[in-house]
């Protein structure tokens, strides 16, 4: 009985996300369309970004490594730039670590961006096998564990960087607050790659998409899969 309650809330969970995702498609056609014309990485953990967003000397700051640097490697590999990865979950600073002893360009950092400096609860993920935690507890399962984090806006200056190139939130659901503080702050950051986290309501993340846009960074792709929203502004 409980597998069978299980696997109906799963049914109920993708169909919503079907609905949800068609009804993104409506409201973002013109830039769901861009989505694939300029794609870095693959199918899974890609995301839509342009050649002529980076070069050599870029800097990139990837927030949400879990254990998969597939497109974090393809930027070195495409551009020869620095990545600079940032993860607290303790697969994640074991996978990231022996990632960084290979990859020269390759910069792993063990712990979380939020808008301030501390430690948080991570919560766990509610799908068997998948190692990514949530600091809003976006799927309210409670359990979790303590993990540092630092605040977005102080990392280039303690990282000794006067701007940041490409910043890429992929962060279960901490991604609003995130957003909240690049605008507040007035970051420096030409590219900015947004993973949505679902289930979401359509209208936050329009919000938060809207919000962007009105701050200086200009939508110009999104690629919108069940349980996989990914967008990328440009400075304008």
């Amino acid at each position: 009985m409980k597998s069978l309650r299980k696997q109906l809330q799963i049914l109920r969970r993708v169909g919503a996300q079907r609905i949800l995702v068609a009804r993104g498609h409506r409201r973002f056609r013109e830039h769901v369309g861009r989505a694939r014309e300029a794609w870095i990485g693959n199918e899974y953990s890609g995301w839509p970004l342009h050649e002529d967003a980076l070069n050599r000397g870029s800097i990139c700051y990837l927030a949400g490594l879990g254990e998969d640097a597939s497109f974090d490697l393809a930027l070195i590999e495409r551009f020869g730039c620095q990545v600079h990865a940032f993860d607290p979950v303790p697969e994640a600073v074991r996978f990231g670590t022996a990632v960084q002893a290979r990859q020269p360009s390759f910069h792993f950092h063990p712990f979380g961006l939020w808008s301030e400096d501390g430690a948080l609860d991570f919560h766990d993920n509610p799908i068997e096998g998948f190692v990514s935690r949530s600091a809003t507890d976006m799927h309210g399962v409670g359990r979790g564990q303590t993990l540092p984090v630092k605040s977005l806006s102080g990392l280039p200056r303690e990282l000794g960087h006067d701007h940041v190139d490409l910043l890429k939130l992929s962060v279960e659901g901490s991604e609003y607050e995130l957003i909240d503080v690049l605008i507040r702050s007035r970051m420096k950051v030409g590219t900015v790659l947004v993973e949505f986290a679902q289930p979401a309501p359509l209208s936050r993340v329009c919000e938060a998409v809207d919000r962007l846009e009105t701050s200086g960074w200009r939508l110009v792709a999104f690629s919108i899969q069940p349980f996989n929203w990914r967008a990328c502004f440009q400075a304008a």
